[in-house]
């Protein structure tokens, strides 16, 4: 997965290259009704802090904002728009 920024933005970077692989305890990988797959975290909700599930997702993309309680460098701001660009399959 990439994630592409509109010129002028903060660019993002992931490292999830297979979901499958990716997608371990603590998350569960489901299927959707389209046939994409999505992993899920299950060992909690984002108001109760960082848990294995959410900090595994924080490792592999470490500006994403994973919790309430998460630091202010994941809440990214664009002067251009939020035009940003997600790829699944790049």
């Amino acid at each position: 997965m990439s994630i592409n920024a509109p010129t002028g933005c903060t660019t993002i970077t992931c490292s999830i290259s297979d979901i499958s692989s990716f997608c371990q305890p603590n998350n569960d990988i489901q299927t959707l009704p389209t046939g994409a797959l999505s992993c899920v975290n299950t060992d909690g909700t984002a108001g109760l802090g960082p848990t294995a599930g959410t900090m595994q997702f924080k490792a592999a993309c470490p500006q994403a904002y994973i919790n309430n309680f998460d630091d202010a460098t994941s809440t990214l701001t664009c002067p251009t728009g939020s035009d940003y660009e997600v790829v699944f399959c790049p």
